[in-house]
């Protein structure tokens, strides 16, 4: 195991780290249980992921944001690509593809990449910090 208190890390890495599906605060990977379910606590640096209650708003924004962003590009692009006689069927079975298959398989990268902004915009206080180092130890004696 490493040092429960990683050193300052700036917030663009911290969301850089989420987008790659890695703990925020130390880059651990290992933070998902399965493709759905995120792990409590950070295996190596003991950081609880969701750190209040309503933390899965801001995950579910960042989702519905890039999903919206992926439907009007898809509508956009295939409009201008068949105009002037554009092709609305095939244009809109892209366009519902996409609003359903981004927002599950970019679930990860969203809980992640809200995790390092959350951390970023609300450093962990000293209680959170007393936990994480408090899980790890206990890591280390198979307390857990």
């Amino acid at each position: 195991m490493t040092d429960p208190a990683p050193p300052d890390v700036s917030p663009s890495r911290m969301v850089l780290r989420g987008l790659v599906h890695r703990c925020p605060r130390c880059g651990s990977r290992h933070v998902f249980q399965t493709f759905f379910t995120m792990r409590e606590r950070c295996p190596r640096c003991g950081m609880r992921f969701i750190r209040h209650e309503g933390f899965s708003l801001g995950s579910t924004t960042i989702n519905m944001v890039v999903t919206f962003g992926m439907f009007l590009a898809i509508v956009v692009v295939g409009m201008v690509a068949t105009y002037p006689h554009v092709q609305v069927i095939p244009v809109t079975i892209a366009g519902l593809a996409v609003a359903i298959i981004v927002p599950i398989v970019f679930y990860p990268s969203a809980q992640t990449i809200w995790s390092g902004l959350d951390l970023a915009m609300r450093p962990l206080d000293p209680v959170e910090q007393a936990e994480a180092a408090t899980f790890v130890e206990a890591q280390r004696h198979g307390d857990t």
